[in-house]
C-alpha cells in the first residue's frame, strides 16, 4: 500500500471517530462514553482508536481542535472588522450554532475550560506577531481577552441554546461590540 492511500485512510478513520464522538457527545457527558462505546458507534476495533488516539480525552481534543481549526483565526476576524466594520469569516459561535452535532460538546458548561485551553495551546506566534501590530497589549494581556472572549462566547451560546436566531443576533452583538471595544481602546 502507498503511502499516500495509507495517510488518507488515516484520516477517514480519525474522521469517522470524531464525527461518532459528536454523535455520542450530542445525548452523553464525555464522562460516560467509553472506547467501546465510540469503536461500536465508528465501526472500528479498539486496536484502530488506540492506534491513533491514547485515551477518550485524546478524542476529544482532535474534536475540538477539528472544529476550532476549521474556523477562521480570531485575528483575521478582527482584522476584517478594522477594515469594513464587520466581523470577518465566521465566528464560533455562528459556526456551532448552524451545526446541531456540535451543540453536545460546545454546549456542555463542563467542556468549555478544556475548549479555551485548546484554542489557546493553537494560538501561534505568528497569530501574536500579526495582533501585535494592531496595539500596545502584551502577549500575556492578548491571550487573556482571548480566553475572556472565548469563555463569554461559549457561556453566551450554552444559555442562548433554545433560543430565536433572533434573540441570539442580539446576543452576538452585544458580545461582538464589548469585545472590539476593549480592542479598539488597545490600539495604535
Amino acid at each position: 500500500m502507498e503511502a499516500d492511500e495509507r495517510d488518507l485512510r488515516i484520516v477517514r478513520t480519525e474522521g469517522r471517530l470524531i464525527e461518532a464522538f459528536l454523535r455520542l457527545k450530542s445525548g452523553r457527558s464525555f464522562k460516560s462514553i467509553t472506547v467501546s462505546d465510540l469503536c461500536r458507534e465508528a465501526g472500528v476495533s479498539r486496536a484502530t482508536f488506540y492506534n491513533r488516539f491514547d485515551s477518550m480525552e485524546g478524542i476529544l481534543d482532535a474534536a475540538i481542535d477539528s472544529v476550532l481549526g476549521s474556523l477562521p483565526a480570531m485575528e483575521r476576524c478582527i482584522n476584517a472588522y478594522r477594515w469594513s466594520g464587520m466581523m470577518g469569516g465566521e465566528p464560533l459561535c455562528v459556526h456551532v450554532r448552524s451545526h446541531p452535532e456540535l451543540h453536545g460538546l460546545f454546549y456542555d458548561v463542563e467542556m468549555h475550560g478544556r475548549i479555551v485551553e485548546r484554542k489557546a495551546e493553537r494560538f501561534s506566534e505568528e497569530s501574536w506577531r500579526t495582533m501585535s501590530r494592531f496595539g500596545d497589549l502584551t502577549r500575556e494581556q492578548y491571550m487573556d481577552f482571548v480566553r475572556c472572549q472565548l469563555a463569554g462566547c461559549l457561556s453566551a451560546m450554552a444559555s442562548k441554546a433554545g433560543c430565536s436566531d433572533e434573540e441570539w443576533s442580539g446576543t452576538r452583538k452585544v458580545i461582538d461590540d464589548m469585545a472590539l471595544t476593549f480592542l479598539n481602546n488597545h490600539t495604535v
